[in-house]
């Protein structure tokens, strides 16, 4: 969980390779061919929040030390809250007007989604953590 975090979450979701990968790309753009050379090689899936999030209610699920199980319920809400705060943002000001995109770019305040327009998985996993589903 712990390197997951480092090495590929961010606000919009977890890049699906690490910047020190020696293919790591990752902004999505080009003609048809280039975008699906590197559509797994460094961009950020928002729906693989989903999974971080189930790792990191599992790991609370399972600490036995409570002050350690409570630093990581403050962790799990900070979370959440940033998860609504980032999504609510988009689906007010971004690119897909009351959706959630696929993808973004893995660079810093990328503000784009890209992709499916209003994928349905990213729908799904954001609202699921919002809830605590």
């Amino acid at each position: 969980f712990i390197t997951v975090t480092e090495k590929l979450y961010n606000k919009h979701g977890l890049q699906s390779l690490d910047r020190n990968e020696k293919e790591f790309s990752p902004i999505y753009e080009g003609d048809p061919v280039k975008r699906d050379s590197i559509y797994h090689q460094g961009v950020t899936w928002v729906w693989l929040l989903g999974p971080y999030y189930d790792a990191l209610k599992n790991i609370i699920k399972e600490e036995k030390d409570e002050d350690l199980k409570d630093e990581l319920k403050k962790t799990m809400m900070e979370f959440r809250l940033n998860t609504a705060n980032t999504f609510y943002n988009e689906m007010v000001n971004g690119t897909t007007i009351g959706g959630i995109p696929e993808i973004y770019d893995s660079i810093p305040d990328a503000k784009i989604g890209k992709g499916a327009f209003n994928q349905a998985w990213s729908v799904s996993e954001v609202f699921r953590i919002i809830f605590g589903v």
